[in-house]
């Protein structure tokens, strides 16, 4: 059974918004332009449970939705239910229509508040109503709830990484005359047994050369090896690939998954080990570390060089350099082109580059601790990408009213 057609306006509030207030003083609420969240004010404009739809410009149609009061700029429109309980449902319900199809002008592209309120969308009955909206928003607070705890397991690994290999904390603590290994290792690993066994391998003092004692610094060159090995996916046209692309990668760090038909130009194969380094525009940190639990064979854009750990090492140490500022920093400092959109790194120059300090057993110690948290971490983007296509899966069929809404919770469960 398939649910009637009504109008939006029917059901649903639409307004401007107003110019942005001051963002230089922050504040508990944030404010939403057309290309979503762009800071934070003292004062608030739109209710708790308010769409934003981008309304000018290259995001016009853009969604957004605020669990809390907020802010929306002049270049949004707020939308809000007629019934608070409904909130969610007319999110998922605007996700499901191309709203940029509704806008006019083709210099400033516009979508305004009568093109809104004039589309028609099914509408199932209110209790269906609320209860789709419940389901599809479950998937969401699932998904946001594991990007959270990939966020604190990155954090832990990048802490420990800073303290050991930049910071030298376990060598200072000693030096300033600490022998508890909790305390050696500030905090950082609770386990008593670990932590004795972790602070053990530190020196005591620093040489010569500022570095701990027997400590070397060392090139990317001795710590990876640079895969160069490529393919043509257009040559295999049927041949399903998880491609590692930039725009991928921006939009939520999850491959493509497509034909050979469909990929144009030559790619890099992606060894199951390997870490993935943009080398276009460093300013802008991308560091893929690639699922290997996958089906299909993995390529990447070759604006990414792909390194692959060498012997003693691994890809917790790369990725935990990759990510660290000092390593950032010197990598902006590295780029060659004049153009500010086609800035890249020299792969020679990189490899040859002096990035991280320390000693084989620390190297190895470290990749103990942090293989566990990427293996974590990995397992929640994997669990993110399921739920995000249950989610996309069920939306249309909700919202037509080809999949009922018992079915679905079962799903949601």
């Amino acid at each position: 059974m398939r649910y009637p057609l009504a109008s939006l306006g029917e059901y649903v509030n639409f307004s401007n918004g107003k110019a942005s207030p001051n963002r230089d003083l922050g504040g508990p609420y944030f404010v939403f332009g057309s290309n979503g969240l762009i800071g934070q004010a003292q004062e608030f404009n739109a209710p708790a449970g308010t769409t934003i739809i981008g309304r000018v410009g290259s995001f016009c149609g853009s969604l957004h939705y605020s669990k809390q009061p907020c802010w929306v700029t002049d270049n949004a429109i707020k939308a809000t239910s007629k019934s608070p309980l409904e909130n969610t449902f007319w999110f998922y319900a605007l996700t499901n229509r191309n709203l940029n199809d509704l806008s006019t002008g083709s210099g400033q592209p516009l979508i305004n508040q009568t093109a809104l309120k004039s589309v028609q969308l099914p509408v199932p009955p209110f209790e269906d109503r609320v209860r789709i909206g419940a389901i599809l928003s479950s998937f969401d607070d699932k998904i946001e709830l594991n990007r959270r705890m990939n966020e604190t397991l990155e954090a832990l690994t990048q802490a420990i990484f800073k303290d050991w290999f930049v910071d030298f904390g376990p060598v200072r603590r000693k030096q300033e005359g600490a022998t508890d290994a909790f305390g050696i290792l500030g905090g950082l690993i609770r386990n008593s047994a670990r932590a004795a066994e972790v602070a053990a391998i530190f020196p005591n003092s620093f040489g010569d050369d500022r570095l701990p004692e027997g400590w070397d610094t060392y090139s990317l060159d001795e710590l990876a090896t640079l895969s160069k090995a490529s393919l043509s996916p257009s040559k295999t046209p049927d041949q399903v690939f998880e491609h590692h692309s930039l725009p991928a990668y921006d939009k939520g760090e999850e491959p493509v998954t497509e034909t050979g038909s469909s990929i144009m130009s030559n790619k890099f194969l992606v060894p199951s080990d390997s870490v993935l380094l943009s080398k276009l525009n460093p300013e802008i940190s991308r560091v893929w570390v690639p699922n290997p639990k996958v089906k299909h064979t993995q390529i990447a854009s070759t604006e990414f060089l792909v390194l692959v750990p060498r012997q003693g090492f691994g890809r917790s140490l790369l990725c935990a350099i990759f990510r660290d500022p000092t390593f950032r920093a010197g990598l902006e400092g590295m780029v060659i082109g004049t153009s500010k959109s086609h800035q890249r790194i020299s792969p020679t120059a990189l490899m040859a580059k002096e990035i991280v300090s320390g000693e084989l057993r620390a190297f190895i110690k470290f990749e103990s601790l942090a293989a566990h948290l990427l293996e974590m971490r990995l397992s929640l983007r994997s669990e993110i990408r399921g739920l995000a296509e249950t989610r996309d899966y069920l939306l249309p069929k909700l919202m037509s009213g080809e999949v009922r809404v018992h079915d679905a919770q079962k799903l949601a469960e």
